[in-house]
């Protein structure tokens, strides 16, 4: 009924801001969820179920239907979007006449309640799976194949929460980029740039990037002296953001917290005191981005150039890593266009633009690496080819 009720028929093409919540709900992958249930599962399960006996089984059906059930990678990451979206749009008039008559073709039930249908049905199938299998005896026919159903379909959804959580950081990424547009002598918007998490330190603001620590500090508001009235008037309080390359960073820790400093002078970059759970565990973040290695020529990662450059990906050892790095491309280009679209921040834009620019030319990047991998796989097999041909002649 939701996505029937988000076709173009049932609303008119004045209804922009009912355009903007159907893109953003990811109307084709909702379609692509829903016929895969009709045609995957429930033609599958329907007639056992109605067939029901102690020895009837379910596992062979979900581990034969599990590799497909990543088709919820995009809904499910760009879920937070869209219910952003939807409280922005409440308000609007429009959207509140569609809404209400979407809802009182529904049963009267909120369209949340139905957009978080496709988040929570993995784990709902752990679930049952789970209590299915604490009922089954173990030399059930059906008993192996539940147990192993159930172990995928929790990795699936430990993926699947891996890949909302990379969709939440990118949207962070980019408040980040426009919060701070024109302070930085680097463009925070890289198309490489992972933002991993943010904290508050003694009044200071750390973020944490997968290749930069950037460190904010908020200024006092200085008094002027008006002209009108001869009084004192304050400007309102700004901020001042230095960023560090990671990579010439070292980590040392204490009794007390922890403490930031310059690999070669050994200058205190940042001083924290707190907690030593709390510390242990900004320590480990940041140590696991100074053990990856950031992938890009060294001029790239050490640009302090405010015009985009684009990495270059040296990962050759797998084809199969590269057309999933270019899955993953495709699902953030997809999440920055809808941000692009729905943003009404002239700074989110103009970082939401320069970020879809880097991602287009990496994209442009990715596609040539994949075509070059091709031609050197193609090769390689009429050089094997040729040569089983020759031995066989020999």
């Amino acid at each position: 009924m939701v996505i029937s009720s988000c076709n173009g028929s049932t609303f008119s093409s004045k209804l922009l801001p009912v355009a903007s919540f159907r893109e953003s709900v990811t109307q084709r992958s909702l379609r692509i969820i829903y016929n895969f249930h009709e045609q995957s599962i429930l033609s599958k399960i329907l007639p056992r179920v109605e067939s029901w006996n102690l020895y009837q089984c379910l596992g062979d059906i979900f581990l034969e239907i599990i590799s497909m059930m990543k088709i919820y990678t995009q809904y499910i990451s760009n879920y937070a979007t869209s219910i952003n979206v939807y409280r922005e749009l409440e308000t609007n008039r429009n959207f509140q006449e569609w809404t209400r008559a979407v809802e009182a073709e529904i049963g009267g039930k909120v369209l949340p309640f139905f957009l978080i249908m496709p988040v929570q049905r993995i784990p709902r199938y752990v679930l049952l799976l789970g209590d299915l299998l604490k009922h089954t005896w173990q030399d059930h026919p059906d008993y192996n194949n539940l147990q192993e159903a159930t172990k995928k379909l929790q990795d699936l959804t430990a993926f699947l929460d891996t890949k909302e959580q990379e969709a939440e950081n990118l949207t962070r990424l980019v408040k980040i980029a426009a919060e701070f547009q024109g302070m930085l002598k680097i463009n925070l918007a890289e198309a490489h740039r992972k933002f991993i998490r943010e904290d508050t330190f003694n009044g200071q603001n750390v973020y944490l990037f997968n290749d930069i620590l950037l460190i904010t500090s908020a200024q006092p508001a200085q008094p002027t002296k008006s002209t009108w009235k001869k009084r004192f008037s304050y400007q309102p309080s700004s901020s001042r953001a230095t960023f560090h390359w990671i990579r010439n960073l070292k980590v040392v820790g204490n009794e007390t917290g922890f403490q930031v400093l310059a690999s070669g002078s050994g200058a205190v970059i940042l001083d924290v005191t707190l907690e030593k759970e709390y510390g242990d565990g900004w320590l480990t973040s940041f140590k696991a981005q100074k053990r990856r290695r950031i992938v890009g020529p060294s001029h790239i990662r050490n640009s302090t150039s405010v015009v985009p450059k684009v990495p270059t990906i040296t990962r050759d050892d797998s084809f199969v890593l590269l057309q999933q790095n270019q899955e993953v491309l495709r699902n953030h280009m997809f999440k920055v266009n809808v941000h692009l679209k729905t943003s009404k921040k002239k700074k989110e834009k103009k970082a939401l633009s320069a970020l879809q620019q880097n991602l287009l030319l990496e994209a442009q990047q990715l596609e040539k690496q994949i075509e070059q991998k091709k031609k050197t796989r193609g090769q390689l097999r009429r050089s094997n080819s040729v040569g089983e041909l020759l031995a066989r002649k020999v």
